[in-house]
């Protein structure tokens, strides 16, 4: 809900991607008081740069050094490793930790694609769970909970949660998403014939 109120008042700009991007800093530097509020605490997450990364990486696609791409990509994969099997509590630091290398991983793979390097055909299943990406955003964090609830933490576990939270994506991209995505075309589609007419 506040993702979609931030890009709301955003998209009453000039400049949405950095009135967003304003917004969401903003909230972060709100985060820095301990408001002992859990939804304050939710709202304010150091998360949110998160998608400020994102946001400029959508700003500067253009200019991504398509030279530098593998080896970023190969930089990118090398940071998670590292990071997953740390023998200490980075969650303080997820921002640098996990959220650089993920917007490193973003920008290399956008400007292999954009380049011509993309391998399209060796990495289509990948694609085919990029298409659930919004799915897959709107039900990890229940399989996820769930999966922890009931089962022990340790790695195995995140493997299976994170396989599981694909699948489930999988599901309701084909049977959910899909299906209202074409039912919303269609009326679009209607609408456009009933002003042409």
């Amino acid at each position: 809900m506040l993702f979609y109120g931030v890009f709301a008042v955003a998209l009453l700009g000039t400049r949405p991607p950095l009135t967003a991007s304003l917004l969401l800093c903003a909230l972060v530097a709100l985060g820095l008081h301990d408001w002992e509020m859990p939804a304050i605490t939710q709202w304010t997450t150091p998360m949110l740069l998160e998608f400020v990364v994102g946001l400029g990486i959508s700003r500067i696609r253009e200019s991504l050094p398509t030279r530098l791409a593998l080896p970023a990509l190969v930089l990118s994969a090398v940071l998670f490793i590292a990071t997953a099997f740390a023998s200490i509590d980075l969650t303080p630091y997820r921002v640098i930790v996990w959220g650089l290398p993920a917007g490193l991983l973003l920008a290399s793979c956008i400007a292999l694609e954009d380049c011509g390097r993309w391998p399209e055909r060796l990495l289509a299943p990948l694609e085919r769970l990029g298409d659930a990406s919004y799915s897959l955003y709107l039900t990890h964090g229940i399989v996820l909970a769930a999966m922890f609830k009931f089962l022990p933490m340790g790695m195995m576990t995140a493997v299976i949660a994170v396989v599981v939270a694909l699948v489930i994506a999988q599901i309701s991209f084909i049977f959910v998403e899909r299906p209202l995505n074409r039912l919303g075309s269609a009326r679009r589609w209607t609408k456009l014939e009933d002003k042409r007419a």
